[in-house]
């Protein structure tokens, strides 16, 4: 503004100026500021990609200065993991569209290595020619380092850092494909350690992960470098034998030579807590490929070849059969249709009379019978030890025993029984691990007002292989109730003088395998009469089950057994039946009296 003095008065003149432009400017040069000074890393160059300017994230990320840097071409960068390939695409892109982003692998000062995700854009004038390149970049080592660690867990198991069932199929779905096209056989192995919940439940899952990191440990060190040992969970692994040659009967042996290499391998004893244990294992071999299987087949068929193996006794080595799936989709069956049977009510108690050499009754035996509505009777040997592996042992256990007590009552009631018979029931052992178990024999007994010695509770001699110490007091906290035991298949499992020392056992049944030849077979005569030997030395009582002639019978009474239990009396019969041998039974003449 000025002012001028031409006459008396001032006249005054103004000039303005529109700086709009200028203060855009500004704004634009604070931006461009303060996007430099951000925390991703910023080059400048120019045309011939000399380096002009960087920003702090630059020297932060990649430990040059900007004195050391400006000037040299960002080739100084480069890790070498990119090909001479990659750049000739990398700049085409650029040149063609003006800008280039994606991952890359750089190189800092120091020599390390790491990625980045690069974004370069070129800078162009008004014709349109590039006269800058501005290039800005992330460091995300610790986004890959995660994203490595997400994909781990996702294929790997935890505990062994084996891969896992997720990753065992995809490969062997790749390997499938593989065998198919250059006409080669492969194999899975599937396998798992005997017994090896028994471990879990008697000394904790913390023991249990140091055996089966001990077992990872193992199987790598007997597979060579191009098979895959994976672990499904639990104690359950798999191993993937590639390219075992051209024909099926050359695969099938080094598969089971592979496979015997494991099998002793692992039942070297372990070093677990400084205890000294050893397992044997069941081992399954599915070879591929055949017909148009697909992974899960090749799965399902090793599987059912280990199960298999576990079924002719454990601790075997097993080849799939077309067969052994007929027998995995009826266990599948079986599961489902024992489920609804307990809903249903399906389930039923037999019993089979045990006499002395008197002829007299002395007491039932409580057999299990299941009544499918479409198959008709079927026998425990069939489903127990299913129910016991998918845990359906306990309400049916539970409901065995308590039918078999109110029975008993019944026939006491009635006077069928005087009172100093007895009712035996099988129990498995995994009932008797159960925590509540006495308590449930206890309730029960007290509920019906039966006296405790009135029931047996028969035990196989798997009962050995479970935790003794916790079987051991629940056994001796039912004899101080009065409940009575009887070691069932006496001589056919795991038998030892220490544990009849141990466990309270009040009498020993003779199993009907030895019975069966005793008048042919020298050797059985021999067993069974060192086990009424040892069990007159030991004060328990002895019982032949299967007695089935009168042979039998009085080879028994000569050895010194006075309790017998067979078809040469009666077969087991349902609970009608049953009342109607016992009144029959009364009224005959002793035919098994021998004095």
């Amino acid at each position: 503004i000025c002012r001028a003095q031409l006459s008396d008065d001032p006249v005054y003149t103004c000039t303005v100026r529109d700086i709009t432009h200028i203060k855009l400017r500004d704004q634009e040069f604070n931006l461009a500021a303060t996007i430099f000074e951000s925390h991703t890393a910023m080059i400048i160059t120019d045309r011939t990609g000399t380096i002009l300017r960087v920003n702090p994230a630059f020297t932060r990320i990649t430990g040059y200065s900007a004195e050391e840097i400006i000037g040299k071409n960002p080739r100084v960068l480069q890790s070498g993991h990119q090909t001479e390939e990659f750049y000739l695409k990398f700049w085409k892109t650029i040149n063609e569209t003006g800008k280039w982003e994606g991952e890359i692998w750089n190189k800092r000062k120091d020599g390390e290595i790491y990625p980045e995700y690069q974004t370069i854009t070129a800078v162009v004038n008004r014709k349109g020619e590039t006269t800058h390149y501005v290039a800005t970049f992330q460091d995300i080592t610790e986004r890959k380092q995660t994203q490595a660690l997400i994909e781990h867990q996702a294929y790997y198991d935890a505990l062994t850092n084996l891969p896992n069932r997720r990753l065992i199929l995809d490969r062997l779905n790749q390997e499938l494909s593989a065998a198919r096209r250059h006409k080669f056989y492969g194999a899975l192995l599937f396998m798992d350690l005997d017994h090896f919940k028994t471990l879990n439940d008697s000394m904790g899952h913390a023991v249990g992960d140091m055996l089966l990191q001990q077992m990872a440990d193992r199987l790598l060190g007997q597979v060579r470098k191009e098979d895959t040992v994976a672990r499904l969970g639990g104690d359950e692994f798999v191993v993937l034998l590639a390219n075992l040659g051209a024909d099926d009967h050359t695969a099938g042996q080094l598969a089971n030579t592979i496979a015997t290499k494991i099998h002793k391998c692992l039942v070297e004893p372990y070093t677990l807590q400084g205890n000294s244990l050893k397992f044997t294992s069941s081992i399954g071999i599915s070879l591929f490929p055949f017909d148009d299987e697909n992974a899960d087949d090749v799965l399902k068929h090793a599987d059912s070849a280990m199960y298999r193996a576990k079924h002719l006794g454990r601790d075997a080595i097993c080849f799939y059969k077309p067969s052994m799936q007929e027998d995995a989709d009826r266990r599948l069956k079986v599961e489902k249709d024992l489920r609804l049977a307990i809903e249903n009510k399906e389930l039923a108690l037999y019993y089979q009379p045990q006499l002395n050499h008197t002829g007299r009754i002395v007491g039932v035996e409580a057999l299990l019978r299941w009544n499918h509505p479409d198959e008709g009777i079927i026998l425990p040997g069939e489903f127990i030890a299913l129910a016991e592996e998918v845990n359906l042992i306990k309400p049916i256990g539970d409901w065995a025993l308590a039918s078999a007590v109110q029975q008993y009552m019944r026939w006491k009631s009635s006077g069928i029984f005087r009172g100093d018979e007895y009712v035996a029931v099988n129990v498995s052992p995994k009932q008797l691990q159960q925590a509540d178990f006495v308590s449930v024999v206890n309730q029960l007994l007290i509920a019906h007002d039966m006296p405790p010695k009135n029931l047996k509770l028969e035990i196989t001699e798997s009962v050995l292989m479970s935790d003794l110490r916790e079987i051991t007091a629940k056994m001796h906290q039912l004899k101080e109730i009065g409940v009575t035991f009887s070691m069932d298949d006496f001589g056919t499992g795991f038998s030892s003088l220490t544990y009849l020392k141990r466990l309270p056992f009040d009498q020993i049944k003779i199993d009907k395998t030895f019975v069966r030849d005793v008048s042919q077979s020298m050797n059985d005569a021999a067993i069974v009469e060192t086990i009424i030997a040892m069990a007159e030395h030991l004060n328990l009582d002895v019982i032949a089950e299967g007695v089935e002639t009168r042979e039998e019978m009085e080879f028994l009474h000569e050895k010194g057994c006075r309790a017998y239990q067979g078809f040469y009396f009666s077969t087991p019969l349902p609970v009608a039946s049953l009342e109607a041998f016992f009144k029959e039974w009364a009224q005959k003449d002793k035919i098994i009296k021998l004095g």
